[in-house]
């Protein structure tokens, strides 16, 4: 199949989902076209649009970031003028700025089946207000274009409760992930990877990973964590992201008085190192599509401590055996949910994350799902 994948975001969850999608369609013997956004980008991009532009695909750099501005208008018809040139009989669009982009197309005739991966609607969580309006309208109108695959029965109900996404054009298919990149972590791995990353080797640490956004409300992580920080000398916190909080949570830190027992790094790929140092992996998020940092951790056989947030509600019905929840910004249930973390930790017995990972969220088992819907939609040609 020619198949072209639009992501302005290309960095953080949705560049590591759009990736793995692309090189897994690659290697299926797929044609791939990219098109992509430098303004928020990673290390990683380079390499993906080289392997693009390797297997003969084109790429196709949109410059667009993820809100409104007057260069969406020219980087549309850029991208017009691309899938006028490739032809592709699926087009797949990751998160809501290339959703519009790539949906709008449709209006200009362009023959393909249309797919849209919100990866979280910006509404899900948030007070009603002029802003949630506008992007919950632009949602329901696009909604009526194509195939939406929401990841998580979070996502899906929203998309059909509050945006009235039609049920024949939705379905629900999780992220996958590598899991040849993410193993149960060694001692010799651990020793390893703290050394690297400048941890202790004898400390508890506790990890997070994501932007410094409202989305995943790092100041309800930075107070829940404070008063133990402080009573357990030997626990640490690693923080991985940067975001538009970033002033906010260090002036959080010092007010709190653990800003020397918080490890900041602002980017790490490949992220490996981050699982194999940590001891527990927590989120506070306010909402989430489905958080590939959390499916990342299971494949690394990695404890959760999660907030009970939209989005969460499939990780939390796994049979998951080192698993604690608190709720989403609630300071004390998600102190209460560390300190059973730590608890449990006296008493050492086996983790089954790896083995739900493997059942759940394999790549065969989820691209193969997307794919199948790709191909659906060549059916009425036929």
């Amino acid at each position: 199949m020619r198949i072209l994948i639009i992501s302005e975001p290309c960095v953080d969850g949705v560049f590591t989902i759009v990736a793995n999608l692309v090189r897994f369609l690659i290697q299926d013997g797929h044609s791939v076209h990219l098109a992509y956004s430098d303004r928020r980008s990673g290390p990683g991009l380079t390499a993906l649009v080289d392997e693009v532009r390797a297997a003969g695909g084109e790429a196709l750099n949109l410059r667009v970031g993820n809100g409104p501005h007057p260069r969406d208008v020219p980087a549309f018809f850029r991208l017009a003028c691309l899938a006028w040139k490739v032809r592709p009989e699926a087009i797949h669009s990751h998160s809501s700025k290339a959703g519009i982009l790539g949906r709008a197309l449709r209006l200009l005739g362009v023959p393909a089946g249309q797919f849209y991966s919100p990866h979280a609607y910006y509404g899900m969580a948030r007070a009603d207000s002029p802003k949630v309006r506008f992007f919950n309208t632009i949602e329901r109108l696009f909604g009526k274009i194509g195939r939406t695959i929401n990841v998580s029965t979070d996502e899906a109900a929203f998309a059909e409760r509050t945006l009235h996404v039609p049920p024949e054009q939705r379905q629900i298919t999780p992220n996958a992930i590598d899991l040849k990149s993410f193993q149960s972590t060694t001692a010799a791995a651990r020793a390893a990877a703290r050394e690297q990353l400048g941890l202790p080797a004898d400390a508890e640490i506790l990890g997070t990973m994501g932007r410094l956004s409202f989305q995943k409300d790092p100041q309800t992580l930075y107070r829940a964590v404070a008063p133990l920080l402080r009573a357990h000398p030997e626990l640490l916190l690693l923080h991985v992201g940067s975001g538009e909080l970033e002033d906010e949570c260090r002036d959080l830190a010092q007010s709190l008085g653990i800003t020397d027992r918080i490890t900041r790094i602002k980017y790490l790929t490949p992220p490996r190192a981050f699982y194999e140092a940590v001891d527990a992996l927590i989120l506070t998020s306010r909402y989430e599509g489905l958080p590939v940092v959390a499916q990342e951790a299971l494949a690394s056989n990695c404890p959760l401590i999660l907030t009970e947030a939209p989005g969460m509600a499939d990780l939390l019905s796994l049979p998951l055996s080192h698993r604690w929840t608190g709720r989403a910004e609630d300071v004390p249930s998600l102190t209460a949910a560390i300190l059973a973390w730590l608890e449990d930790r006296k008493t050492p017995r086996p983790c089954n994350h790896r083995a739900v990972a493997e059942q759940t969220y394999s790549t065969d088992h989820c691209y193969g799902a997307v794919l199948a819907a790709y191909r659906s939609a060549l059916e009425p040609a036929s």
